[in-house]
């Protein structure tokens, strides 16, 4: 049975990180110009976007799913999203730092997208976290 919990567990988190990928593309594609004169960034985003996102996912997301209890306040959505969404935009202001600022121009734009992005992949975990993690243990 316990088997089933974790991959339980595992799922739910790994939807989040394919909700917040989702979320990626969709936000770069109605934030950014060039991907609509250009489709095949949209491709190039959600690569790049997707090592990011699951490699966060690996990291954070799933440890979460696995170690916190389902009573932490962490698991409320307005306290999951705002953590979320300060997470996005942290892991990319940190690479942009370490980068060189990568384009300082284009900054403002990415880092709402990592924000926007990291808020819709921990606002979809917390909303979901009764139906993933369903244990009466928490």
């Amino acid at each position: 049975m316990i088997t089933f919990q974790i991959r339980r567990r595992v799922l739910g988190s790994f939807i989040s990180a394919v909700v917040g990928l989702a979320t990626l593309v969709v936000t770069w594609f109605a934030v950014a110009i060039p991907p609509r004169e250009n489709p095949g960034v949209l491709i190039w985003v959600a690569g790049i976007g997707g090592i990011f996102v699951f490699g966060t996912w690996l990291v954070l997301l799933l440890p979460l799913y696995l170690l916190v209890p389902a009573t932490s306040i962490l698991w409320r959505w307005p306290v999951m999203t705002i953590c979320g969404a300060l997470a996005g935009a942290g892991i990319w202001l940190s690479l942009a730092a370490l980068n060189s600022g990568l384009h300082d121009s284009e900054t403002p734009v990415t880092t709402l997208v990592a924000a926007i992005t990291g808020a819709a992949t921990c606002l979809f975990g917390a909303l979901t976290t009764r139906f993933f993690r369903n244990d009466r243990n928490g």
